[in-house]
């Protein structure tokens, strides 16, 4: 149920409860990307092979052991995948948080721009909307290649 509710349609009652500033964009962001996270990680989680389960008990691993040596690597490509999708969502939800109940911000910006037609300084914002996207997307696939070097690629 509350997947299927956009988390922009919490901002008019976050920023009710909390207040206009930073702490309602923090919170509907989080609401923006817990979900997807979870249920990406989660996919992960149930998608490890249980015959890599079993050779641990075998070997004589205990639940933690299991965890940290089996789990958590076999996990890590999927967990890559929610960081990506959750810095995506995270970044939009922001820009729209933003021209909702915030005080500065480039989405704040861009609203107040919206309203006296400045579209060049608007199309600034926007470009640099899309540098702060680009930069995340470079760092998480930094991140990813050294955490998961060992993961084969299908090239298409």
């Amino acid at each position: 149920f509350i997947r299927n509710i956009p988390p922009l349609a919490y901002v008019p009652l976050i920023v009710i409860c909390a207040g206009v500033g930073r702490r309602p964009q923090i919170i509907v962001i989080t609401i923006a990307c817990f979900l997807i996270m979870c249920v990406t990680i989660y996919q992960g989680v149930i998608n490890v092979d249980e015959t890599l389960i079993k050779a641990a008990r075998v070997l004589g691993a205990d639940d933690k052991v299991i965890f940290v040596r089996v789990i958590a690597p076999a996990t890590l490509p999927f967990i890559m995948t929610a960081v990506r999708l959750g810095a995506s969502v995270a970044l939009t939800t922001l820009i729209a948080a933003e021209s909702v109940g915030a005080v500065a911000g480039l989405g704040m910006r861009i609203r107040s721009l919206n309203n006296s037609f400045d579209s060049a300084p608007m199309l600034a914002y926007v470009i640099i909307i899309g540098i702060v996207g680009m930069l995340l997307e470079t760092i998480i696939q930094f991140l990813e290649r050294k955490l998961t070097g060992w993961q084969e690629k299908r090239e298409i």
